[in-house]
């Protein structure tokens, strides 16, 4: 990730999970539609995307800053991280990867916020199209 992260001159958030929406504004986080780029599956090539994954994601300090006082809820550091990033026009860069790349951390469960919120995700449909709608 380091070499990726130089390669691109350290210009880019990158990650090795993301999503990028057909359109805005959305109706769901979740269930509009969306090209998703699994950290667990294949990435084909490099892609910039809407959201990157937090949990498989690089970034240097100079180039994002926030505090975490400005995270307003829970759960949902891939939207707020863009949400920073796109403030200050930094674009997040998913990256190629094979899908044995990575693997869940058995030790951690294998729920995710996704099966918390799949069905209830209006607090981040709002943040979302508050980013990307004007």
């Amino acid at each position: 990730m380091i070499e990726k992260f130089e390669q691109y001159n350290s210009e880019y958030i990158v990650s090795l999970h993301g999503r990028n929406f057909h359109q805005f504004p959305i109706t769901s986080y979740y269930r509009s539609p969306h090209n998703g780029f699994r950290c667990l599956g294949n990435v084909n090539k490099d892609t910039i995307v809407h959201f990157g994954g937090t949990g498989v994601m690089m970034f240097h300090t100079d180039l994002l800053k926030f505090s975490y006082e400005d995270i307003l809820e829970p759960n949902m550091a891939d939207i707020w991280v863009a949400k920073f990033a796109n403030t200050i026009n930094v674009k997040i860069m998913c990256l190629n990867h094979l899908d044995n790349f990575l693997g869940y951390q058995s030790e951690v469960g294998n729920e995710t916020i996704f099966d918390n919120h799949k069905f209830n995700d209006s607090i981040q449909t709002n943040l979302t199209n508050s980013i990307y709608v004007r």
